[in-house]
């Protein structure tokens, strides 16, 4: 369970693009992983966003997420200048990686997209937000880099 990060402020943009109600999942998960996914499914039905997390298939397993590990993770997330406010995209959502988190009740995924810097989050397999990561493109290859330094298209990531 992770406790020591809850950044959140009330109205702050980044907290509202990963959800509050998805923060506290998160802060209290008792199950996190990382995975790779096959983006492309979602691409070959024609989504913009797939309709719900399982529409992009776990392709390999990249492992569990450490407490601290998720501590950071959010700390990224949360960051209202991890993100560009300012434009909207047109691209079709491939993914690459899904992170995800059990509390007791619910479930949370967020899938990232590091060709065109658009993460998706979903509770409990539904569709909840979106958000452009630009500016913590570098920030997010790293964090990834160094949780899972042996997986080979991890590494890839620039």
């Amino acid at each position: 369970m992770v406790s020591e990060c809850d950044n959140r402020k009330p109205g702050d943009p980044a907290s509202q693009v990963i959800g509050a109600w998805n923060v506290d999942v998160i802060l209290a998960s008792t199950s996190s992983m990382a995975y790779l996914v096959d983006g492309s499914v979602a691409v070959n039905n024609g989504d913009a966003f797939g309709g719900n997390a399982d529409d992009y298939p776990v392709s390999g397993k990249l492992g569990s997420i450490s407490a601290e590990a998720t501590s950071s993770l959010l700390e990224i997330l949360l960051d209202p200048e991890s993100y560009d406010w300012e434009n909207q995209k047109s691209c079709i959502v491939t993914p690459g990686v899904k992170v995800s988190f059990h509390d007791s009740s619910h479930l949370v995924e967020i899938v990232f997209c590091f060709e065109c810097d658009i993460l998706v989050v979903y509770r409990d397999n539904e569709l909840m937000s979106a958000g452009n990561f630009d500016y913590a493109h570098g920030t997010l290859v790293e964090w990834l880099q160094l949780e899972f330094p042996g997986n080979p298209m991890i590494r890839e990531l620039r």
